[in-house]
């Protein structure tokens, strides 16, 4: 994925400036917008998230402290799941 820092800052000082005049037309060229598939990045984060959550581990010496805390974000890990396998139909199984 190709990111344009310079449409970018091209872009917001058109809008800016867009925004103070409303009377003068303005042209917007060379500005280019990436196509992103936000649902399927949103999926790759959240399942990221899941993975973090799953694989942490407490590094407390207090056994049922850090029990506590692995749990709590197991079922964190779970509830993100159930909310993907609602809205997407994913599963794990």
């Amino acid at each position: 994925m190709e990111r344009h820092p310079d449409d970018i800052g091209r872009y917001f000082r058109l809008t800016e400036s867009a925004s103070m005049s409303l009377e003068d037309d303005i042209m917007l060229e060379g500005i280019e917008v990436a196509d992103l598939d936000t649902p399927q990045l949103l999926k790759e984060d959240v399942n990221d998230m899941i993975f973090k959550l799953r694989s942490y581990s407490e590094p407390d010496g207090n056994a049922d402290y850090a029990r506590g805390v692995e749990e709590g974000l197991a079922l964190a890990a779970n509830m993100l799941e159930r909310l993907m396998e609602r809205y997407t139909g994913f599963s794990k199984e």
